[in-house]
């Protein structure tokens, strides 16, 4: 070997050195993620990926990371975490806000906060006061009589339903109920129709469309008949051209008995349920959003108490 190689060779040997010595300190300071340990980064990668986050070269996440500002600061003005909408948490811009749980959805909030202030107004105006004089001028057997008379004739409406419900043995019920007790029950002050074991069972056109999956759609307030929603307040109007009062009564009549037994605003409804109305507005802090959710929940009890009840049959 030449003296020139030689010295070429030494030349190299110091670069060699300090080469493996680095690796050497690389590989003492770094130890190989255990099994246990790698299975955890990647099910931490998984997640992130899963969530949407942007994820750097190394595994980590990048949101909010924007690189080293002047002075070593964190430029973070632009970070996605500011901006973003957080894909748990947060809606689609534009979206329509869900339901509450155990609640409608109520789009037509506004609307329906001022008809519901008109009818608190009329409430508590006249129907309050007439309601307790109601029920302390007449006696209870009286007004039980009424309230036997107006279930009398929702009857047809009853029938009707069941017809268009396919539960024939409903609609044949009510349809004898409504005979029996309108003729030898003095027009629904008795009910001797369950003395013979005809039960009653009330039905609406709301339940009938329920029943073909039709969903409740959102809440209403209407004026004077109170809470429902955009498939029972269909409901109602249908069911108001079933009843043979809207065919016997003249318009000031009809008004007149839609002010007795329309809704939760209607007297003789007002008179049943007076307590629990009171209790209501008494241990609310937003009655309106009370009743809300309270009519919802009292809705949805009816009409599973009606399918089993249909189910049964």
């Amino acid at each position: 070997m030449s003296q020139d190689q030689n010295q070429a060779g030494r030349s190299r040997q110091p670069g060699l050195r300090r080469l493996a010595r680095a690796r050497a300190a690389l590989e003492a300071g770094y130890q190989r993620p255990r099994s246990g340990q790698r299975r955890l980064r990647r099910l931490a990668l998984l997640l992130l990926l899963l969530l949407g986050l942007p994820v750097g070269p190394l595994g980590l996440p990048s949101v909010g990371w924007a690189g080293a500002g002047p002075g070593g600061s964190t430029a973070n003005t632009s970070s996605p975490i500011a901006t973003a909408p957080d894909p748990l948490f947060d809606d689609e811009p534009g979206a329509e806000a869900p339901a509450r749980l155990g609640d409608y959805a109520d789009p037509l909030e506004a609307v329906n906060r001022r008809t519901h202030a008109f009818n608190s107004t009329v409430e508590e105006w006249l129907l309050d006061p007439v309601s307790e004089a109601y029920s302390k001028s007449v006696p209870a057997s009286a007004r039980h009589g009424v309230r036997g008379v107006l279930r009398n004739l929702d009857e047809p409406t009853n029938a009707i339903n069941g017809l268009l419900q396919l539960q024939w043995s409903h609609a044949a019920t009510a349809a004898g109920r409504f005979i029996i007790n309108t003729t030898i029950g003095l027009a629904g002050v008795l009910d001797p129709a369950t003395g013979m074991g005809l039960d009653s069972r009330s039905s609406n056109f709301g339940e009938t469309l329920a029943d073909a999956g039709v969903k409740s759609g959102p809440y209403l307030v209407l004026p004077l008949i109170g809470p429902t929603n955009a498939r029972d307040g269909t409901g109602i109007v249908v069911d108001f051209f079933f009843r043979p009062t809207t065919w016997i009564l003249g318009p000031i009549d009809l008004l007149t008995w839609t002010a007795i037994h329309g809704g939760t605003a209607g007297v003789a409804i007002k008179e049943e349920n007076l307590e629990a109305i009171d209790a209501l507005k008494q241990s609310s802090l937003d009655y309106y959003a009370a009743l809300r959710s309270a009519h919802h929940q009292m809705r949805e009890a009816e009409l599973r108490q009606n399918q089993a009840t249909r189910l049964s049959d």
